[in-house]
């Protein structure tokens, strides 16, 4: 299990705190899915901000950063552990429930 393991506190969005082993299914599952969701919304930001820096770029050597950058970005793909500190420790709970697990395309 992660390092923190359940009994890491998740944060409610109305600012409550519940340690991760007392979460119900339903909003462990849920939890999930949005960090998943805002994985994959940053991933969608972060290319169309380099595609319009692209654009708007006449160097050749400035064209050449942002194509590097966007080289890393699709190499890093989605990346759920980076936009949530506990999306690991979630996981894990996840599949020591033995619950469904949540399927998404990366890219």
């Amino acid at each position: 299990m992660g390092s923190e393991g359940s009994g890491a506190l998740w944060r409610t969005r109305d600012g409550r705190e519940i340690r991760v082993g007392d979460m119900a299914d339903s909003h462990l599952q849920a939890a999930i899915r949005g960090i998943e969701n805002r994985a994959r919304e940053e991933y969608s930001r972060l290319v169309e901000d380099a595609n319009e820096r692209l654009e708007r770029t006449t160097s050749e050597q400035g064209r050449d950063v942002i194509r590097r950058a966007l080289e890393e970005i699709s190499a890093r793909g989605v990346d759920p552990e980076g936009t949530h500190p506990l999306y690991t420790t979630l996981t894990e709970e996840r599949d020591r429930r033995g619950l469904c697990t949540t399927h998404w395309t990366e890219r």
